[in-house]
């Protein structure tokens, strides 16, 4: 009984509504109160078809109702269209604010972005840079490094060059040293061979000198005068230690001799030359080698004949 009690009360609200809705002049509130009370109605036989028993504490012994006017309708769409505007705005100062803050995320990560690929650059510039400064310093090392090596190889082919030159200079002076050495031993050997040949034929000279100086002697005494006798015996011992150089045939040089009343020589000067100097100076070199000279006793004979006085010489 309560139950249909109950439905009979929703029932009248129901049709009492449907009344006040088919009273309004504004068709757009009309249709929207008629899709109002069809959700309504529709849960009201929701409500009817259930199982379960309603269970009403409290019934209010009367029930008013009374009809909207216009402009309370008006003033109620106004304040549900105040309310959908409010909450439209809201969702639009949401969707702005989730709209900015997509924005502020994507501008985020577009300056994220633009950093990384910045850094990214950068990064690639600084290794470029690097790679081309590591190339440079390869570059440059290998330009170091081949001049060094073409330093090197230089200063070793001039120290070759200067040892090639010192070798070279060493076995010329080698060679001109054998040389002269070999000149003055060939010099040395014919000046050994004239020697022993100039020797041997002083020996002879001198044993033929000495021979026909003994012969002569014997032969002055008998038939020179004393003069002639101590001329020739000066002679003799004049020639006998005179050492004629060779290729002297031909020459003559006449010396003046000083002597000293003891025998001693005081001084010799060539007064006429030969034109050989070695011959000249051999003649005079005799006439030095004398130790004591044969003289007159008689002090007038030496002053007059020996105390100055000039003689030829030659080669027999």
């Amino acid at each position: 009984m309560k139950q249909s009690a109950a439905n009979e009360t929703k029932m009248t609200l129901l049709l009492n509504a449907l009344k006040s809705i088919f009273k309004t002049k504004d068709k757009r509130f009309l249709i929207a109160s008629v899709l109002l009370h069809i959700v309504l109605f529709s849960m009201l036989l929701v409500s009817w078809q259930s199982s379960e028993a309603i269970k009403i504490t409290s019934v209010p012994s009367s029930v008013q109702a009374r009809v909207i006017s216009l402009d309370e309708l008006k003033a109620l769409r106004s304040k549900r269209d105040a309310e959908q505007k409010k909450v439209l705005d809201k969702k639009k100062a949401l969707k702005k604010k989730k709209e900015l803050k997509r924005k502020k995320e994507l501008k985020r990560k577009k300056e994220l972005k633009r950093k990384k690929e910045l850094k990214k650059k950068k990064d690639q510039a600084k290794k470029k840079k690097d790679a081309k400064r590591k190339a440079d310093e390869k570059k440059k090392l290998q330009i170091k490094k081949k001049e060094k090596e073409k330093r090197l190889k230089e200063e070793k082919q001039k120290r070759d060059d200067e040892r090639k030159d010192q070798e070279r200079l060493e076995k010329l002076k080698l060679e001109s040293e054998l040389e002269k050495r070999q000149e003055r031993e060939q010099r040395l050997l014919e000046k050994m061979q004239q020697a022993e040949l100039l020797l041997d034929q002083q020996l002879e000279a001198e044993r033929v000198a000495k021979e026909l100086s003994r012969q002569q002697e014997l032969a002055l005494e008998k038939e020179l005068s004393e003069t002639e006798r101590y001329l020739s015996l000066i002679r003799s011992r004049i020639e006998n230690q005179w050492h004629i150089p060779p290729k002297s045939a031909g020459l003559s040089v006449v010396l003046q001799i000083k002597l000293l009343p003891t025998g001693e020589l005081s001084g010799v000067r060539i007064v006429e030359r030969s034109g050989v100097i070695a011959f000249d100076r051999s003649a005079e070199r005799a006439v030095r080698g004398v130790r004591k000279y044969p003289v007159p006793e008689q002090r007038a004979l030496f002053e007059k004949n020996f105390r100055v006085f000039s003689m030829r010489f030659a080669p027999s």
